[in-house]
């Protein structure tokens, strides 16, 4: 009888989800969201965030709806991937945004998506 040889199942699953793992990168948020020519405005009726510059953009799902046009925006970021590398927006965690009043409100970001083809 002829012993049929085993294949390790955890390299073939690797190789399958190669391809899925390279299609979420390329909808990775990169934008930084501390470059000043990033512009930044609410979107969805205020439940949502866009950074776009030139032909890249971004949209932040949050956790509540923005009740005014804030005077200053703080964002909390996730774990940087390297000392020298700059932040981007899918590491976004928080945002706070600061009105002119001197009131404050936190959303959670809840999703992050890449605008393809922003202007």
């Amino acid at each position: 009888m002829k012993k049929m040889g085993t294949y390790p199942i955890f390299p073939i699953f690797l190789l399958l989800l190669a391809p899925l793992a390279a299609q979420a990168q390329m909808h990775e948020c990169t934008l930084n969201p501390n470059d000043p020519q990033v512009a930044v405005q609410l979107a969805g009726e205020g439940s949502a965030l866009e950074l776009r510059r030139q032909a890249d953009g971004c949209r932040l799902e949050l956790d509540c709806k923005v009740r005014a046009a804030p005077a200053r925006l703080r964002y909390d970021l996730a774990t940087l991937k390297g000392l020298k590398t700059p932040p981007v927006a899918s590491q976004i965690t928080n945002i706070t945004f600061d009105y002119a009043d001197g009131t404050t409100q936190t959303c959670k970001v809840v999703g992050a998506q890449s605008l393809p083809g922003a202007r």
